[in-house]
């Protein structure tokens, strides 16, 4: 018989899709799983939960495999729960270990990610109070502590500019899509 080209390629597509959801799916879960949260300090500057990480992990990668492998058979219910509530923990951690000492922008990066959990999961508890905490974290470092008055990121450093600079905007954009409202201060500066 006659193979559809166009047919093959979706079939081989999604077989090759699917290879990656599930290998994402085992990752996540055994990250979970071999990495608690620590139930008393802010992990230290260790690999897991050293509070850099702790955002990094938030603010982009684990949200942009999470919507791409959503709607993956590969993906489980039992992954899903422990990814909320890993979640749960690590919104708890830029919660509790907030330090407004640093001038780097370790502190972007944990409040973008605090964004990313309370406004993707608003029916998370305390989402609001998660996101209202996060843009009002993002308005202190964008109008006092990161920025210039001229737009540039006080790191001096061109990485670190486009860094700030597309977290900065992402949690404004995250915000606009969903119908939310940012600080003014916050939306000025950015502009």
């Amino acid at each position: 018989g006659h193979i559809d080209p166009d047919l093959f390629d979706v079939f081989m597509w999604e077989k090759v899709y699917e290879k990656y959801a599930k290998e994402w799916n085992n990752q996540l879960k055994g990250w979970i799983e071999d990495s608690p949260v620590p139930a008393d300090n802010d992990g230290g500057w260790g690999a897991q939960w050293k509070m850099i990480c702790v955002g990094c992990r938030t603010m982009e990668p684990w949200f942009e495999t999470f919507f791409s492998f959503l709607r993956s058979p590969s993906f489980g219910i039992d992954t899903f729960i422990m990814f909320l509530k890993s979640l749960v923990e690590h919104a708890g951690q830029v919660v509790r270990y907030n330090d407004v000492t640093t001038t780097a922008n370790m502190r972007v990066m944990q409040g973008r990610g605090l964004v990313n959990i309370s406004v993707c999961f608003p029916e998370l508890k305390r989402s609001t109070e998660w996101r209202a905490l996060a843009y009002e974290r993002l308005t202190d470092e964008i109008t006092a502590r990161q920025v210039y008055p001229d737009g540039a990121q006080k790191e001096h450093s061109p990485s670190y500019h486009e860094t700030c600079a597309r977290l900065f905007s992402g949690a404004y954009e995250l915000a606009l899509v969903n119908g939310l409202a940012v600080p003014d201060a916050f939306r000025r500066q950015l502009e």
